[in-house]
């Protein structure tokens, strides 16, 4: 159908999404920043086409948030720059000393994933990540293993650029601002996606027990920020739990005496470890956030007591 100058933003069908989306296509297009805020739903055609003639130049700074760069990575490490993660072979020969055997569960739940999706999961110890992308190189979903874009908080960001950087470079930790620029942060995380990226979030937001979980401790409990991401990128949901690594590699450093890396207490346990994937979930069009959020939730717990199991039945066959 023809597109009429006079048509507004919602006649074409045009979302919260699809106004990220207009907006860095906009940008790509014209060489000018383009905000969000000013691409009303009631604008028309003939309006976009007059705030782009008012935008500056490419390179100039805009009137809204913008990026700064003691706030958030450019873009290139999410894209060529994945070559950069070699640097985390130091962390995968460490995890092949500590880890005597890697089990996977599911791993066919991501036979066919869709082209935007979200691992979200349980948060246990430092482990995890190294433990989620094992275990991803074992599955029909191994191009994630060294595409995935880490979600966190920036908020200790500058205070330790030397180990973000890291981060960012060895295993793609994407720094988030909380509290302002929630723009950019929606539009760089969907042109990573868009770049071949999985997106890992682990909804708890800090390491959590397993006992902690059992017990539905409000600690353990399941941010709601991880539905409102999946609804925001139009991504799938793919749960996982994880097993072991609280006592393979520590999170916590209460009672602990030894030297700590970056708040890392370098304390090694060697043990089995296990990951169990489940079925991709996507929220429900009339689906409440918390609602979707317990379903997440529920289904995370489920799986990290499934791969307790797996672990239980390992140290079962070695005695």
């Amino acid at each position: 159908a023809k597109v009429l100058p006079s048509q507004t933003r919602a006649e074409l069908g045009i979302d919260s999404l699809g106004l990220v989306e207009l907006a860095i296509a906009l940008e790509e297009k014209t060489g000018k920043p383009v905000s969000e805020d000013a691409l009303s739903v009631t604008m028309t055609v003939d309006g976009v086409r007059q705030a782009l003639l008012a935008a500056g130049t490419a390179g100039t700074a805009p009137s809204g948030p913008r990026e700064t760069w003691s706030a958030e990575p450019p873009l290139w490490p999410y894209t060529w720059g994945r070559g950069f993660r070699l640097l985390s072979l130091p962390i995968d020969l460490m995890y092949s000393r500590v880890a005597t055997r890697t089990v996977v569960l599911g791993g066919e739940h991501l036979a066919r994933l869709p082209g935007r999706t979200i691992f979200a999961g349980t948060h246990h110890g430092f482990a995890d990540m190294p433990l989620l992308r094992r275990g991803l190189s074992q599955t029909a979903a191994r191009r994630y293993s060294n595409a995935m874009v880490i979600a966190a908080t920036a908020a200790g960001w500058v205070k330790e650029p030397l180990w973000a950087w890291f981060g960012i470079l060895a295993f793609g930790l994407f720094p988030l601002r909380q509290h302002q620029e929630r723009e950019v942060n929606l539009r760089r995380l969907l042109r990573a996606a868009d770049a071949g990226n999985a997106i890992l979030v682990f909804p708890q937001g800090v390491h959590a027990r397993p006992e902690q979980e059992i017990a539905d401790a409000p600690q353990a409990r399941f941010h709601t920020g991880v539905t409102h991401l999946a609804r925001s990128l139009d991504a799938a949901v793919a749960p996982f739990g994880v097993a072991g690594t609280e006592k393979v590699l520590p999170a916590f450093l209460e009672g602990y005496r030894g030297p700590v890396i970056a708040g890392i207490p370098m304390s090694f346990t060697p043990g089995p470890l296990a990951i169990a994937f489940g079925l991709p979930m996507n929220p429900e069009k009339d689906e409440e956030v918390e609602a979707f959020t317990l379903r997440l939730q529920a289904a995370c717990f489920q799986l990290s007591r499934d791969a307790e199991a797996a672990i239980a039945a390992e140290w079962q066959r070695r005695a």
